[in-house]
């Protein structure tokens, strides 16, 4: 593929993870004012689906054709993002981007023990390195590593479940990329109505008129800067191999662990210096290890 081809869908996935690693501060913003993140979930990403479902009876009407592998996806992609933006407001900022972004370690795990893939020495070093990570941002200094509140468990587990979903992904690329951003909005409204009757988050009653007047210029950030992004996430995908899409999202781990340093006001010292390190590290050894594989393969053929 010509150079010139992939710089399109290169700045778009870079772009993406971009915008993704401050999707902290209108999820806080919105917090503070008092629309909790499932509430902002619901009224955001549900307004963007009621397009998709739309666009999905009308493609049934004129197909037939119910496409079961998306829907399933809509319910991993969905869980992901609420379990995201819910863990934003429970826990740090930083331990919450670190802690997604273990999802070389849980894909690995998955391509195992799942789908029988062999796995590399180079990737066996990814889960030693991530999982070393997630013990120093957890506090293996301070004794046996634990999950010390329920937002680090759901930072935790959006990306064990994101793992799985990308793989589901990567195994049925026929989709549209519509169909994608739509099963991830659709998911995402599905959880967080959910999520509103759970006794999870503090303060989340619903929102007054005058609640969301005031949150009114979060709210319209929040839809336009999230449904390009993922758009621009899913169409670049589609058009690079899964090891260069791997590299160029970790923008999100850049302007995620950066802006919170910066902007948050949350504890940043050798802990989480010594986590972003090792976790970071997890991902370039699976990604290189990734297009090195792919790329032995490409010239066997």
């Amino acid at each position: 593929m010509h150079s010139n081809s992939t710089l399109g869908p290169s700045i778009a996935i870079a772009m993406s993870g971009a915008i993704w690693g401050v999707y902290w501060i209108p999820i806080r913003k919105l917090n503070d004012i008092g629309v909790t993140a499932s509430w902002a979930s619901l009224i955001t990403i549900g307004l963007t689906a009621i397009f998709f479902v739309f666009l999905f009876t009308r493609q049934f009407i004129k197909t037939g054709r119910i496409p079961w592998h998306v829907l399933i996806t809509v319910l991993l992609t969905g869980m992901c993002i609420i379990f995201y933006a819910v863990s934003l407001v429970l826990t740090e900022v930083i331990k919450t981007v670190l802690l997604f972004y273990l999802t070389p370690v849980w894909s690995t795990i998955l391509d195992r023990v799942v789908f029988k893939e062999q796995i590399s020495p180079y990737r066996i070093v990814a889960v030693i390195s991530g999982i070393s990570g997630l013990a120093v941002i957890l506090g293996v200094a301070e004794g046996i590593p634990k999950i010390s509140n329920l937002g680090d468990l759901l930072a935790l587990l959006s990306g064990i479940f994101w793992a799985f979903a990308m793989i589901r992904v990567r195994n049925n690329n026929k989709a549209a990329v519509w169909e994608q951003v739509g099963a991830f909005y659709i998911g995402g409204t599905i959880f967080a109505a959910v999520f509103i009757f759970l006794p999870v988050e503090p303060n989340a009653a619903t929102p007054s008129l005058p609640t969301l007047h005031e949150a009114l210029f979060w709210l319209i950030i929040f839809i336009a800067a999230y449904l390009p992004s993922m758009y621009l996430m899913f169409w670049g995908a589609q058009r690079l191999p899964p090891a260069r899409v791997g590299i160029l999202m970790m923008t999100e781990i850049v302007f995620g662990v950066t802006s919170a340093a910066l902007l948050s006001g949350e504890p940043f010292g050798l802990k989480e210096m010594i986590g972003i390190i090792l976790i970071l590290s997890a991902a370039i050894i699976d990604v290189s290890d990734r297009y090195s594989t792919s790329k032995s393969a490409n010239l066997l053929e």
